[in-house]
């Protein structure tokens, strides 16, 4: 199996997907990768933090192929970095991400464009979504959803069209990270060929 690459979501850090990193380890997945962004208040456009993914990876991960986990915001810097630079990704899953933009990102954008990237319509929102269908041809998608998201509402929007999906039991958005169905669904997608 391909080493692993975490990318957080917004005002996140490692306690996003530490559960499911020591799940995965327990489950014999060595190789692990952690992209932690500092500017993850929304102070800088998705865009930037995508480059600087991009950065992250030529500079740290030797091996042909990884695989990203992606929490919420996570995943849309996921899917900007592999609609925009050379990659080495062979499946990304997503966990609760805004693939529609979110309600709060609308009421609160006028104070930063990382935020205005989140914003329900926003041009990145719209760009991300016109690309899906040519890095799924050599991507293999997953996304991992709750109905119960508050943040991402309605939760459906945050199964990506196109991908193979998964709908996880959990009461709100940071809950999903931590299930243990999402846990159990992320190692299953990574086991897939």
């Amino acid at each position: 199996m391909e080493p692993i690459l975490f990318i957080h979501g917004f005002s996140g850090g490692r306690f996003h997907y530490l559960p499911i990193e020591n799940y995965l380890k327990k489950k014999g997945i060595k190789k692990i990768y952690e992209f932690n962004y500092k500017k993850n208040f929304g102070q800088v456009s998705l865009r930037e933090i995508a480059k600087e993914l991009d950065g992250f990876i030529k500079e740290n991960v030797k091996e042909k192929q990884i695989s990203i986990v992606a929490i919420s915001q996570g995943g849309l810097i996921a899917h900007c970095y592999i609609q925009n630079y050379k990659n080495k990704v062979k499946k990304c899953i997503s966990v609760c991400t805004p693939y529609k933009g979110t309600w709060w990102a609308n009421v609160s954008s006028f104070l930063n464009s990382g935020l205005k990237d989140l914003s329900m319509n926003s041009n990145f929102i719209k760009e991300i979504n016109a690309g899906m269908n040519k890095e799924g041809r050599k991507i293999k998608l997953y996304s991992i959803w709750t109905p119960f998201d508050i943040i991402v509402f309605p939760g459906v929007s945050a199964k990506l069209k196109g991908s193979k999906s998964k709908m996880v039991w959990a009461i709100e958005h940071h809950l999903a990270f931590w299930s243990f169905a999402t846990k159990k669904a992320i190692y299953e997608f990574l086991r897939q060929k």
